[in-house]
């Protein structure tokens, strides 16, 4: 069974003066998880990073009692009723569309806008696990036969700018995974559907929750934002010299699936959320968002390619 090596002891009084402790308050003091009956529609982990079909019907209907406020023939109130149920049935639609909407997926040759990310930057640790057996599949993962870390060139950007706040701590950044064909996400749907996995595998890596319910948990999805190239699946490791790269203590591995991978889970050891919140606070600083439930996966907010999936191999 494999296993993940923990940092036992970082730089804390590094740490807390990276972060803003107004800023760590604010932050602990939001709810770190929230369970919704929409929960298989978080639409940034599914690859839909535009909300604007589902929002279209409430624009409409607010253009229409404007022109009818302007016309003086505004809707009585017995009249609200049936207002409000065609805005909340039109609304269901759009966001069932949203869901259910298959985006084109570009197969053509790699884009120029792309870079590999250890020749941009040569200190970068990298751990790519899809390209081994110590993944939640327990597979290499179809795709990552020949792994080599792209992304486009923007998000690459901004990972240098943090790696060059983190060189001064004795820290490195730790890429697991960045740009992901779409046949490696197809991989994940199919495994997702069988029932073989070795048992060590639930264990490691979703020990209290059901394999069915991986998709409604929004954990996988048909469509991934790691297929538009600029979103990153990273930690923090020491990097000393001469010395074997050591992850900073995060609490749980990389694709844990379960409430104590978001990021604000509320049992974490103060040294656990400090090097969260660290991460978290460099990357949002260099203009990428973070999702939730995964404290190791951001996404670039300005990314290049926000309505394209690419399929590209991963090969050099």
């Amino acid at each position: 069974q494999p296993s993940t090596a923990m940092h036992p002891k970082d730089p804390s009084s590094q740490i807390q003066d990276e972060i803003n402790p107004m800023h760590t308050k604010s932050m602990l003091g939001k709810t770190y998880f929230f369970k919704t009956p929409f929960a298989a529609l978080r639409l940034k982990k599914s690859g839909h990073n535009s909300g604007r079909q589902s929002v279209l019907p409430l624009v409409w209907g607010c253009f229409l009692m404007i022109t009818m406020y302007c016309a003086k023939d505004f809707p009585s109130p017995r009249d609200w009723w049936f207002i409000i149920a065609l805005a909340l049935l039109l609304t269901n639609q759009s966001i069932a569309r949203l869901s259910a909407a298959e985006p084109h997926v570009d197969t053509s040759d790699r884009p120029p806008a792309f870079v590999r990310l250890d020749q941009h930057i040569p200190d970068l640790c990298l751990d790519l696990q899809y390209g081994t057996t110590n993944n939640f599949t327990g597979q290499v993962v179809r795709g990552y036969e020949r792994p080599v870390c792209w992304i486009t060139r923007p998000a690459a950007e901004a990972l240098e700018a943090v790696q060059q706040r983190l060189r001064p701590m004795g820290l490195s950044l730790m890429v697991f995974d960045a740009f992901r064909p779409q046949k490696a996400v197809d991989f994940f749907v199919t495994w997702s559907q069988a029932n073989n996995d070795p048992e060590w595998i639930k264990e490691t890596f979703f020990p209290r929750l059901e394999k069915t319910k991986l998709f409604t948990q929004g954990y996988i999805s048909k469509r991934s934002g790691h297929t538009r190239g600029s979103t990153v699946d990273l930690t923090l490791c020491s990097r000393a010299s001469g010395a074997m790269p050591m992850p900073l203590d995060m609490g749980t591995r990389f694709d844990f699936f379960g409430e104590e991978a978001s990021t604000l889970y509320p049992e974490l050891t103060a040294q656990q959320r400090a090097n969260r919140l660290l991460l978290k606070h460099l990357m949002e600083s260099q203009g990428f968002k973070a999702y939730a439930v995964e404290w190791w996966h951001f996404t670039l907010i300005d990314e290049p390619f926000p309505d394209r999936y690419f399929d590209f191999p991963l090969s050099p």
